[in-house]
């Protein structure tokens, strides 16, 4: 029997966070950034189960919506 377990990085928005628009050094496009947190999830079959970090213990980033590269606040 072939079990498939690992890690994935989730992206999560911060309720009443930060919103800006600015331009994405990366993909070079004026968006709208929102404030998020990259949680990491348990995943069985590449599916994310539960999460393994708590909320807390990770710090916030505006998060390009079109190609997720993360900027600190």
């Amino acid at each position: 029997m072939l079990l498939i377990v690992g890690t994935r990085s989730r992206k999560v928005k911060v309720d009443g966070g930060i919103v800006r628009g600015q331009h994405c050094s990366k993909c070079g496009s004026m968006q709208i950034f929102e404030e998020v947190k990259w949680i990491n999830h348990f995943c069985l079959f590449l599916v994310p189960l539960f999460p393994i970090q708590s909320n807390k213990s990770v710090e916030s980033v505006l998060a390009c919506p079109t190609c997720n590269t993360s900027y600190e606040i």
